[in-house]
């Protein structure tokens, strides 16, 4: 469970001549409760790359926000969804999907991943699924892949593992579909060229799919 605190100016100045309004709260309280639907690679493009689903998951992201001056919970419930492969020479490399709903105040995204910088998100995606930690990020480039009917920028980065000398190729592409927003993780050692795999499991994406 994550958990935070922050101070959403903007918003409150929006909806402070409301606040107190009984009808107002109820939604208020309803538009920073929200679940996302989970995402999933389709078997056959999984198949196609020798990587396999190994956990399906929901985490809950809390944080506490001030709103015309008054503390509200924003509480999220995501989806993480993993394929890892056995061989050996890639133990390290993995592909993440997460799925957050998109939710806004007054106008004004109030979902942390959409407050993120790249490098940012690259790091959330990296703790969140719990991925080998890295460090000297840089980008290395970029690319499109089509992620369900539309082109997606999928960027790489170079990065060193902080407890071993290997360097990784990870690469991250984010889009908005059907109210959630969905961010995918490549990651894998650059001695082993996963590229092609990555945007195989990419292109395959399915959003939404059922829950466990």
């Amino acid at each position: 469970m994550y958990t935070r605190r922050t101070a959403l100016g903007t918003v409150g100045a929006c909806v402070a001549a409301l606040a107190g309004c009984s009808r107002l709260d109820e939604t208020l309280d309803e538009a920073l409760n929200r679940e996302a639907e989970p995402a999933a690679v389709e078997a056959s493009a999984a198949a196609a790359t020798g990587l396999e689903q190994t956990a399906l998951t929901d985490q809950v992201y809390e944080q506490t926000v001030d709103i015309a001056d008054e503390s509200r919970e924003l509480r999220l419930q995501n989806w993480l969804t993993q394929y890892t492969t056995g061989a050996t020479e890639t133990s390290a490399a993995g592909f993440s999907l997460l799925t957050t709903p998109t939710v806004s105040v007054a106008g004004q995204a109030v979902n942390p991943v959409r407050q993120f910088d790249r490098e940012r998100l690259l790091q959330a995606m990296v703790e969140r699924a719990d991925a080998v930690p890295v460090e000297s990020i840089e980008t290395v480039g970029r690319r499109t892949v089509t992620v369900l009917d539309e082109s997606v920028p999928v960027e790489a980065f170079r990065a060193d593992g902080e407890q071993e000398s290997v360097q990784f190729r990870l690469h991250l592409g984010d889009r908005t579909h059907d109210g959630d927003i969905l961010v995918f993780l490549g990651v894998h050692p650059a001695v082993v060229e996963m590229t092609e795999t990555i945007d195989t499991l990419a292109e395959g994406i399915a959003h939404p799919v059922e829950r466990p």
